[in-house]
C-alpha cells in the first residue's frame, strides 16, 4: 500500500481526502445528531485504489432521571431521605443535584454531589402543600434531566386513646393502665403518665 487516506463527511457527494500514516486512527464525532460517513481510500504501488465507507448514527444521548417518589406526605421538620434512579445509555452521569423549597423557590439553589443521587432533606417548619424537591442530573456531554417530588408537610399531632375501663381497687394496690398512641406521618417520640 502506497498511501492511505481518510475522509469524514455528512454527505458523500464531494469528499476531500486527508492522508494518514496508518489504517487505524481515532477521531471525534460531530457535536450534533447526524448520519456520519467515514470513507477510507487506499492506493497501491501500481496506483490502483480501493474505497470503503462506514456509516455511523451520531446520537445526542440524553440522560434520564426518576425521583424515587412522585408525591409524599410527611410531618413538618422531618428529615426525608431522597433518592433517584439516573441513566445515560452511551455515557455516564457526572453530577447529581437536589433543590428543595416551596413552589417558586425550588430549583434555584442546588446541593451537588458527583457520586450519589441520595440526599437528606429537612422538611419545612410550617405546613405546606406545595413543597418541591427537584433532582437534576448532568451527563458527561453536558446534557441535563430533571424530575420532581411534590411534598405535603403537615402539622401532624399524635392521637391518644387511654383505656376507659372502670374498675375498683384497694388503697396502695398496683393499677395496670393502658393507652395507645399513633402519629400518621411520624412516630411517638415520648410517653409520660
Amino acid at each position: 500500500i502506497e498511501s492511505v487516506e481518510l475522509f469524514f463527511v455528512f454527505s458523500l457527494k464531494s469528499p476531500t481526502w486527508v492522508p494518514i500514516s496508518k489504517p487505524d486512527t481515532t477521531v471525534v464525532a460531530p457535536s450534533k445528531e447526524c448520519t456520519w460517513y467515514c470513507m477510507m481510500r487506499v492506493t497501491d504501488d501500481d496506483n490502483l485504489t480501493a474505497i470503503d465507507t462506514a456509516t455511523y448514527s451520531v446520537l445526542q444521548d440524553l440522560p434520564t432521571v426518576t425521583a424515587s417518589e412522585d408525591t409524599l406526605t410527611v410531618s413538618i421538620k422531618d428529615t426525608l431521605e431522597l433518592d433517584a434512579m439516573a441513566y445515560d445509555k452511551l455515557g455516564k452521569i457526572v453530577l447529581y443535584q437536589w433543590s428543595c423549597g416551596n413552589s417558586g423557590v425550588a430549583g434555584k439553589y442546588f446541593v451537588s454531589s458527583t457520586s450519589t443521587p441520595r440526599y437528606s432533606a429537612i422538611m419545612p417548619t410550617t405546613e405546606t402543600s406545595d413543597y418541591l424537591c427537584i433532582i437534576r442530573i448532568t451527563d458527561d456531554d453536558g446534557n441535563i434531566a430533571e424530575d420532581t417530588t411534590k411534598i405535603t408537610a403537615l402539622q401532624d399531632p399524635p392521637t391518644l386513646k387511654v383505656s376507659t375501663e372502670s374498675f375498683t381497687t384497694r388503697v396502695n394496690s398496683p393499677i395496670g393502665i393502658n393507652a395507645s398512641a399513633s402519629d400518621k406521618t411520624g412516630y411517638i417520640a415520648k410517653r409520660e403518665w
